[in-house]
């Protein structure tokens, strides 16, 4: 089963892709057909409960099952909801078997079962080796175990589907937990596999696919066999993928357009190189992100890009360095720069580094979504409080600012990014980017960042901006403009030279006034 999550509206449900491949293991060892119970799909369509009824409602719920042995996949964010529902249902059904399986469960390993006596087994790594799948060949899902796909189209705002591609990471990143949990080798599906299960998906109602791999590009020649397969396919397809900044270039871009990409999410981390080397973001030509920027903009990609803020060790002036990178890229691309803070996972080097450094973060995001499903208080909570080492994903440790302004980087610099990025990328230039952000920290006591509207934060940003750079605030207001305004507007912003000079990597500054000019929306 998958355990019940409530996550943002950004999030896309998806059928729980390991737990099919452990169904299509274990029928082909002769176990039969395995009840396949996805908690957050019936979370989200109502059929349990939010808050502090959901541990019980959930376990009660898989009880009715009557199985032998229950086995949850866990992730980072859901393990201590799982545990709770677990303990829950090992009393009301004595002598099942729990087993916890998945990407959290394998960096934990046995300390799973010494700690929680209810927990029978842990599965490390993938389960196919477990169960009897040898020789490194690759199942098909069992996608009739899941529930029909127009059920998850239902809940999520944008459907998308799963296809694994490959797995494994030959890089080492100080805070990746993939090179621990799966390994550094990377193995590949083959090509006719994965578009057989395209098409099983698209059989199921589904268009819209996510290619499962952290660095998708990093083998050349898989990519140009995968383009080759999809260009031959005659089917429509909407598709995207993960990678690094420093595995594209613009001829490998557009191919993957032209095969149905949609945009790819690429891990830059940081515009710093002292950031980059602290956190062992090994590249060799690690591109410049103006200029990576603008390949996926010329090859029509919606592509997303990551920036890491406050991490463990890192400097002030190398995080304003990276979000005046950020600033200059948004302002290529509007809305394709994310701002994160990192996420300290067992089992990384990032975590034996900060180990006795942790402080619970209930403003994080994962403390959110996990507030949202089970309310404030109950045993997921004093899960998380009692085993730090176990849930550290739930804590922060401290970096080059305060947490109220990491909280305000991580909430609302990717909104600030994409309505104003002029105004971010000049603010940057003079260094006084995370100046921005320490006042809106300070704005934000006693009020959660959910709550605030994209008004309430332009309204923040004005008011910093009045005393700190008020030249800054016709930007500000054109920007504005640019971005809900109707009919006409004066204003002496130049749009194009800012635009080119940050192409042409020449300072925003002198490009940012000229003469009054009329702008009309097309």
């Amino acid at each position: 089963m998958q355990p019940p999550l409530v996550v943002g509206t950004s999030y896309h449900l998806a059928e729980p892709l390991g737990l099919l491949l452990v169904g299509a293991a274990l029928r082909e060892r002769g176990a039969g057909d395995p009840t396949v119970v996805d908690l957050s799909l019936e979370l989200a369509e109502g059929a349990l409960p939010r808050g502090a009824g959901l541990v019980r409602a959930a376990a009660q719920r898989l009880a009715a099952v009557e199985a032998d042995t229950y086995a949850f996949s866990v992730q980072c964010v859901d393990l201590p909801i799982a545990l709770a529902i677990a303990r829950e249902l090992s009393e009301s059904r004595p002598g099942c078997r729990v087993v916890l399986g998945g990407h959290h469960a394998s960096l934990l390993g046995e300390e799973l079962v010494r700690r929680f006596g209810f927990v029978d087994e842990v599965v490390c790594g993938h389960a196919e080796p477990v169960l009897g799948v040898t020789g490194g060949r690759w199942l098909t899902p069992a996608y009739d175990l899941a529930a029909p796909f127009s059920r998850y189209a239902a809940v999520s705002r944008q459907p998308t589907g799963l296809v694994e591609v490959a797995r494994g990471c030959p890089y080492s990143c100080t805070y990746c937990s993939i090179p621990a949990a799966f390994g550094r080798r990377v193995s590949y599906k083959p090509v006719d596999q994965i578009v057989a299960e395209l098409d099983l998906l698209a059989g199921r109602g589904c268009t819209e696919v996510h290619l499962v791999h952290d660095t998708l590009t990093v083998n050349r020649r898989f990519v140009a066999e995968l383009v080759a397969a999809l260009d031959a396919r005659d089917a429509e397809l909407s598709w995207t993928g993960m990678t690094r900044a420093d595995l594209v270039d613009p001829a490998m871009l557009a191919a993957l357009a032209r095969t149905g990409c949609q945009g790819l999410l690429i891990g830059v981390d940081a515009g710093d190189t002292a950031t980059l080397r602290l956190i062992d973001k090994r590249a060799h030509r690690y591109p410049q992100l103006v200029e990576l920027a603008r390949w996926h903009f010329e090859a029509g990609l919606a592509s997303k890009f990551y920036f890491l803020a406050n991490l463990p060790d890192d400097t002030p002036e190398a995080l304003g360095r990276s979000l005046h990178e950020a600033a200059k890229v948004s302002v290529v691309d509007p809305g394709s720069c994310h701002v994160q803070c990192p996420r300290i996972v067992p089992g990384t080097p990032l975590a034996s580094r900060v180990d006795g450094r942790l402080e619970l973060d209930t403003g994080s995001p994962y403390a959110q979504w996990l507030h949202e499903t089970v309310g404030a208080e109950g045993e997921p909570w004093d899960l998380v409080t009692g085993h730090p080492d176990l849930f550290s994903t739930y804590y922060a440790t401290p970096g080059p600012v305060d947490a109220a302004t990491a909280s305000a980087l991580a909430w609302t610099a990717g909104r600030l990014l994409e309505a104003v990025p002029i105004t971010l990328a000049a603010l940057g230039e003079r260094s006084g980017l995370l100046d921005l952000f320490r006042f809106l920290g300070g704005c934000a006591t006693g009020r959660g960042w959910r709550d605030w509207t994209l008004g309430d934060l332009l309204g923040a940003v004005d008011e910093h901006l009045s005393s700190a750079a008020p030249d800054l605030g016709e930007v500000t207001r054109f920007e504005r403009w640019l971005r809900d305004g109707e009919g006409s507007f004066v204003s002496s912003v130049d749009h194009g030279g800012v635009r080119a000079a940050v192409l042409d990597q020449r300072p925003l500054t002198p490009a940012l006034h000229g003469g009054d000019r009329v702008y009309r929306r097309a």
